[in-house]
């Protein structure tokens, strides 16, 4: 069926407030809801249908309006904003702020709700956990799960939702028996909170691990790291394997890039925040002869500080010709930059 153009809409507008002033309603309330959370595109081709004949002028002028109209949008703004702004930078291929004019134009009057304080939101997530959880995990187990969702909460102020709080223990009671073979139930209650409370991808944790930012949520930690290493843990959750194959696959691609790069100071870092888990990955290259290896033996040798002399001693008599052959290549061009 082809899309309705926007006269057949003012039309089946018409005929609907035709039908409702034929029951004595003195006053019309049309509500317009979900535009901020439908694809974009529908939503823009919704609203450029809607807004030909719910826009204040031309309500006023139309035959069938007895008295008044009100259009009510609820949205959250930066939903809407964002909506906006995206297709006009669609359109010029530069940083768009039409979503201001959208506003100012199409709303009359706007009220802004602040967030809802859900107060005793603690007794009620307790209920939810033990509803859910209390065939399956122990009391020091549920108070563990709503220890963890109070400690994630950044301030007074940030109270999870009632949807969140059905969320977060849905997901535990679902990842726990998946992961509890390589991951503790607080590890898995801060991931968790992460990713669907805190709203950050899997590439959002992992860059987080990787520069120890995320390390810094102490709230969470202070309770945590008493009972668990939590960013091997973490790792075990995000690739679903062990906790060393974990941190292994964690620094494996920044490794190499650093290795490429010939990046000294990046190695360094990678070394200073995960030197177990480098160390191990080095190892492994070296014994298995991967990537090439007798091209970084310089950088290896300088950022590990005799850390790795027995690996490296055998790898160097496992490839000596080799090495040596790209030890002349060196040579040759520093002869040749002298």
């Amino acid at each position: 069926e082809p899309e309705k153009t926007s006269l057949e809409f003012e039309k089946f507008f018409n005929r609907l407030l035709a039908t409702t002033y034929a029951k004595d309603v003195k006053n019309v309330v049309c509500v317009i809801d979900n535009l901020d959370r439908i694809n974009p595109e529908d939503a823009l081709k919704i609203w450029s249908t809607l807004q030909i004949f719910v826009e204040s002028n031309n309500l006023k002028k139309s035959k069938s309006r007895k008295s008044d109209v009100w259009i009510i949008v609820p949205y959250d703004e930066s939903g809407l904003r964002l909506l906006w702004d995206k297709n006009g930078e669609k359109q010029t291929g530069e940083k768009s702020l039409c979503s201001k004019s959208f506003f100012d134009k199409s709303f009359q009057l706007r009220i802004e709700v602040p967030k809802m304080l859900f107060e005793g939101w603690e007794n009620y997530a307790d209920k939810i956990i033990h509803d859910s959880l209390e065939n399956s995990f122990s009391e020091d187990q549920m108070s563990c799960v709503l220890e963890m969702l109070k400690r994630g909460r950044v301030s007074i102020s940030d109270a999870p939702s009632p949807r969140e709080i059905k969320t977060y223990v849905n997901q535990v009671g679902f990842l726990y028996p998946l992961h509890k073979g390589n991951a503790s139930l607080e590890s898995l209650c801060f991931y968790i909170d992460l990713k669907y409370l805190k709203s950050k991808s899997a590439d959002e944790i992992k860059k987080g691990l990787l520069d120890r930012s995320i390390l810094s949520e102490n709230k969470v930690l202070g309770f945590v790291k008493e009972k668990t290493d939590i960013e091997k843990e973490l790792c075990a959750i995000l690739f679903n394997v062990n906790g060393e194959k974990g941190m292994e696959l964690l620094i494996e691609d920044p490794v190499l890039n650093a290795l490429n790069e010939r990046n000294e100071e990046k190695l360094q870092k990678l070394v200073r925040n995960h030197e177990h888990a480098v160390k191990i990955f080095v190892e492994n290259i070296l014994a298995e002869n991967k990537y090439d290896c007798k091209n970084y033996m310089h950088l290896l040798m300088k950022t590990f500080e005799g850390k790795l002399e027995d690996d490296l001693l055998r790898f160097v008599v496992r490839n000596c010709d080799q090495i040596c052959n790209q030890m002349d290549k060196i040579a040759s061009v520093d002869d040749l930059c002298a």
